[in-house]
């Protein structure tokens, strides 16, 4: 474009407009600069004239979207871009009323509830959401109750809640990623993965798997958070008098019935073990080895191939000896000679043979083994001359 363009400049931007809109005192806009002066920056004057606005209104401007569409076409840059669909204008509307009433009302859990229904499912409005600053404002409750009280639930809903729509969220820029990286928001998480409900606990995980996916310094902080929850229930374990009750103590893996989450506990697992803490901390805790074990071949396979990886991210690193033999009192080998008895190549049952490949040597000296370990190693595929190498040390 050339110096005509000047009139298709949005005022704030100073950069051609993509989608025009017309605010209360006349003067035209790019939609997502005005929307970010008005719900981001919390501004209630037009930027242009100063002057107050009666309302936060944003109307299309389509004569000058043609008009800027007809200039494109005459100087050769070929049809403008089609506006991004917005949601319906009365669900939009919505949107506004709830986040106003979320900052200012007195039933704050309630219109949390209320927003949470709302953006579920629905790609668009949770896309208008973070526009219009939601995330902010979500991140500001949970900061604002970074320490929570025992005895205020009225908080402890609060940010319960507040987690709750962010976990439906995206979280892939990196404004609104920094913000739950705020020491308060930080420590609020924290407190959740400690001492929240099963429900708060993995819509946290939720957030912070997501939030980590944007920056390698963040991946970082969200590693040590699920390390930090693994620690406190091996504190818990620890701590049990030995004629307690080790149920109540059981992992929120042991105790899920239901396969969905049992799947998004393992797979946050499978994450947590990624990096040294966290295999150390699954290693140390003592139910953590036998609750994985248990969910292979019992709930679904994708729960399968998450709790094969997680035994073979434990067991490839310098795994201890104390790792090996609780793999074998617990059932994980056995699992694992199943698996490699199911036809086919996945990748899973790769995975469990090539475990079995390097540590079948050490296993058969076990008195618990699975009897058909020996038959297996000797099997075609695994000669008789490897199992020797390998007792050996020479493999």
């Amino acid at each position: 474009m050339d110096d005509a363009s000047i009139m298709f400049q949005c005022p704030i931007s100073m950069e051609p407009m993509e989608d025009p809109v017309t605010i209360a005192t006349g003067i035209s806009y790019d939609r997502e600069c005005i929307e970010k002066w008005l719900f981001v920056y919390k501004q209630s004057t037009c930027p242009v004239t100063m002057r107050r606005l009666p309302n936060s209104d944003l109307i299309p401007n389509h004569t000058l979207r043609r008009l800027m569409s007809s200039f494109r076409e005459a100087a050769g840059g070929g049809p403008a871009k089609p506006p991004p669909r917005l949601p319906d204008v009365i669900d939009h509307d919505e949107l506004v009323s709830l986040l106003k009433n979320v900052q200012t009302g007195p039933f704050r859990v309630t219109y949390l509830r209320k927003l949470r229904a709302l953006v579920d499912k629905d790609v668009e409005l949770q896309k208008d959401l973070i526009r219009l600053g939601g995330a902010q404002v979500l991140g500001r409750i949970m900061a604002s109750h970074g320490v929570v009280e025992y005895w205020d639930l009225d908080d402890f809903r609060d940010r319960d809640e507040a987690v709750g729509v962010l976990a439906l969220l995206p979280l892939s820029d990196e404004a609104t990623v920094e913000l739950l990286w705020k020491p308060d928001c930080v420590r609020s998480m924290m407190e959740i993965l400690q001492s929240g409900t099963a429900e708060a606990q993995l819509r946290t995980m939720s957030i912070l798997t997501k939030a980590s996916k944007t920056n390698n310094e963040w991946t970082n902080t969200a590693n040590l958070l699920l390390v930090g929850r693994t620690a406190r229930d091996r504190r818990d374990l620890e701590e049990e008098p030995p004629e307690g009750d080790r149920s109540r103590h059981d992992s929120r893996l042991g105790r899920d019935s239901d396969g969905r989450k049992c799947e998004k506990v393992l797979l946050l697992l499978t994450r947590l073990c990624k990096c040294p803490e966290g295999r150390s901390a699954m290693a140390d805790h003592g139910l953590g080895v036998a609750a994985v074990s248990e969910k292979i071949l019992r709930v679904s396979r994708l729960a399968t191939k998450l709790g094969v990886k997680i035994l073979w991210l434990m067991s490839s690193n310098r795994p201890t000896e104390q790792l090996l033999e609780e793999m074998t009192v617990v059932g994980s080998v056995a699992k694992l000679l199943a698996l490699s008895h199911i036809d086919g190549q996945s990748s899973t049952k790769k995975r469990a043979m090539r475990m079995m490949k390097l540590h079948g040597a050490a296993w058969r000296r076990y008195p618990c083994v699975p009897s058909d370990l020996n038959d297996f190693l000797r099997s075609s595929r695994f000669s008789v001359n490897f199992v020797e190498k390998a007792e050996a040390g020479e493999v």
